[in-house]
């Protein structure tokens, strides 16, 4: 009997040896996909550019367009009289608080969507800064929104306004919404103002 028990625990530990090493192979495996795909992204952002009104087609199925605009914006009588004067904008507070706010609205609703097991959707986008017509319009951001803020707004919106049938689940779609921010030329707008004015045309 002992033998036989001792037999049976040396067997059970192997296996759980061989699940060990199968997980930590898998885990390097999803490590190294990762990897590559953050560099495949990477080199397109430095190729991807986009100019103002460009026109980048219609909404699709897998492809949803949400024009920018400030709620709320923050602007005080002192803001205001020194962008006046000065004619230089800069709205980054509100830009930040307004896609926080677009995040936890149309995330959820666009997960829910394009993960759907019916739509057979291999790869979707949803945009900020597009109107529905395609026409790219930008977000007024002074400098370089981060990927990191985005991703940190992400996850609040994972963990606070969305819910999931496990913690698996949840965590294995988070892994699958990545973020892109996309340059937008000024080239055009310039070029379209024949007398500028401190004030968008």
């Amino acid at each position: 009997m002992n033998c036989k028990d001792g037999g049976e625990i040396e067997l059970k530990q192997e296996q759980e040896q061989e699940q060990e090493l199968k997980q930590e192979q898998e885990q390097e495996q999803e490590q190294e996909l990762e990897q590559e795909q953050e560099q495949e992204l990477e080199q397109e952002l430095e190729q991807e550019q986009l100019d103002w009104k460009d026109d980048i087609g219609i909404e699709r199925i897998d492809c949803e367009y949400k024009v920018f605009n400030f709620n709320p914006l923050k602007l005080s009588i002192d803001d205001g009289a020194k962008y006046l004067s000065s004619g230089i904008f800069s709205f980054n507070d509100s830009v930040e608080e307004t896609l926080g706010n677009y995040i936890s609205i149309y995330l959820p609703k666009y997960i829910c969507s394009f993960f759907n097991p019916r739509s057979m959707l291999k790869k979707s986008n949803l945009y900020f800064g597009i109107d529905d017509d395609g026409k790219v319009i930008g977000i007024p951001y002074t400098g370089r929104i981060h990927e990191n803020f985005i991703n940190h707004m992400i996850d609040k919106v994972f963990s606070s306004h969305m819910k999931f049938p496990s913690t698996q689940i949840k965590d294995k779609i988070r892994q699958l919404v990545k973020v892109e921010i996309i340059p937008v030329s000024k080239t055009k707008i310039v070029s379209k103002q024949t007398n500028p004015t401190p004030f968008p045309l």
